[in-house]
């Protein structure tokens, strides 16, 4: 998991764009990786939204990434208990033995890019949705399911410290802020 932060002109759009079309490149659609986008801006993603990676439409508003949030968790639970059914522990072992099993498909990754999280965050529904992230983001790696977060204000009140807590590799262009940049690099 990934959190990016800058403000404009720091260049966080285009490592944002590069960091979707290096995966995008390095990987085969459909079989090793799966991209969702949730751009409310609607501008620095919607160029990438015709990749074949992208499985469905770029959420914009803040019930699209509810919605978004609560079919991804119905996928962590999928795929875990399918480990389960299999006796492995995370995405790279199931594909494994998937691979080496009759009739059994391996799993895509699934990067979830987000960008704007600090404007999605402050919504009426923020909290819902800020725990619901945070919930994803603590189940999901080992699912195979990875989070890129985006922000130009990286405020403890923009981006929740349990959420924050989880998106682990930090980038910071150049911030606003001292304070915004302690935040980013903790």
């Amino acid at each position: 998991h990934v959190l990016l932060a800058g403000q404009t002109g720091s260049g966080k759009s285009s490592h944002l764009q590069a960091l979707v079309l290096s995966v995008a490149w390095a990987t085969v659609p459909g079989t090793e990786c799966e991209m969702i986008f949730v751009d409310p801006k609607q501008v620095d993603l919607a160029p990438m939204s015709s990749l074949p990676h992208v499985t469905r439409p770029v959420a914009t508003t803040e019930a699209d990434a509810l919605a978004l949030v609560a079919d991804l968790e119905e996928e962590v639970n999928f795929r875990y208990s399918e480990f389960r059914s299999a006796s492995v522990a995370d995405l790279s072992a199931y594909n494994v033995w998937a691979s080496a099993t009759e009739g059994e498909e391996p799993m895509p990754r699934i990067l979830v890019v987000i960008d704007e999280l600090a404007m999605l965050l402050s919504g009426p529904q923020k909290e819902t949705l800020g725990d619901g992230l945070t919930r994803l983001a603590q189940i999901s790696r080992g699912a195979g399911i990875h989070i890129v977060a985006a922000t130009q204000r990286p405020s403890a009140v923009a981006v929740p410290t349990q959420l924050r807590s989880q998106l682990t590799t930090r980038v910071a262009c150049r911030v606003a802020t001292a304070a915004d940049s302690r935040i980013v690099l903790d």
